[in-house]
C-alpha cells in the first residue's frame, strides 16, 4: 500500500495551499539538515530541467532515445518524467550539462525543448519554462546602420538579447545583423516594426 502526503509551500499565500486544516500533530512536521539533501542538491547541480512545449505528449523513451543520439555526451545521461512533458535530464559531470546547456535551443518531435539550469528555490512547472531562445537576422538595414550597437537597440524589443553577431566583410551570406534572443512563446511574435535615424525610417 502506498500513502500519499501533501506538502505546503509556506512562501504561496494561505489561500492557496490549504483547503483544510492540519491537527497539532500534523503541523508537528519534519526539519531537514544538509546532510541530509547534500547527494540530491549535487545531483540537481549536474541536472538540466525541461520542458516540451507543444501540444503534443512527449514519449518518454523516444525523448531519451533521440536526445542521447544527438546530445555528443562523453558520458550517458539519465532522464526522469517529472509530470505533463516536464523532465530532469542528470549528467555525469557539469562539462556534459554545460555544453547540452550552451548549445542550445533543441526540439524533440517538432516541439521546443525548454532547458534550465537548477537554482535553490526553483519551481519545477510548466509556467517556469514559457521563454526560448531563437537566432533572429535583421536584413534590408543600411549598410551605415549595420553595427553592434544597433543589434542591442533592436534586440531590446526581445524579452532579452544575449549574444549579437555580424558577418565579416566577405562573407557570402551578406551584411544583416544576427541576434541571439529570449521570446515568450504564450505571447504572439511582433510581425514587424519601424526602425529610425533621425527622418530616416526602414
Amino acid at each position: 500500500m502506498t500513502y500519499k502526503f501533501m506538502l505546503f509551500n509556506p512562501n504561496r499565500e494561505k489561500s492557496e495551499t490549504t483547503k483544510f486544516s492540519l491537527t497539532k500533530e500534523e503541523e508537528g512536521g519534519v526539519d531537514l539538515v544538509e546532510l541530509d539533501v547534500i547527494n540530491s542538491t549535487n545531483e540537481c547541480h549536474k541536472s538540466l530541467f525541461g520542458r516540451i512545449y507543444g501540444s503534443k505528449k512527449a514519449n518518454f523513451s523516444g525523448l531519451k532515445n533521440t536526445m542521447s543520439l544527438i546530445w555528443p555526451t562523453k558520458e550517458p545521461f539519465s532522464v526522469r518524467e517529472l509530470g505533463h512533458n516536464l523532465f530532469q535530464f542528470v549528467f555525469k559531470s557539469l562539462g556534459d550539462k554545460k555544453m547540452v546547456f550552451r548549445s542550445r535551443t533543441w526540439t524533440f518531435d517538432n516541439q521546443f525543448l525548454i532547458l534550465k539550469e537548477w537554482f535553490d528555490g526553483m519551481e519545477i512547472s510548466s509556467e517556469e519554462f514559457n521563454q526560448v531562445e531563437v537566432w533572429v537576422q535583421i536584413w534590408n538595414l543600411p549598410c551605415n546602420w549595420i553595427s553592434k550597437e544597433t543589434g542591442q537597440r533592436i534586440g531590446s524589443l526581445f524579452s532579452s538579447c544575449s549574444d549579437i553577431h555580424i558577418p565579416e566583410g566577405g562573407s557570402s551570406r551578406g551584411r544583416h545583423i544576427t541576434l541571439l534572443v529570449s521570446i515568450l512563446l504564450d505571447k504572439p511574435l511582433m510581425r514587424g516594426t519601424f526602425i529610425k535615424l533621425g527622418s530616416h525610417s526602414v
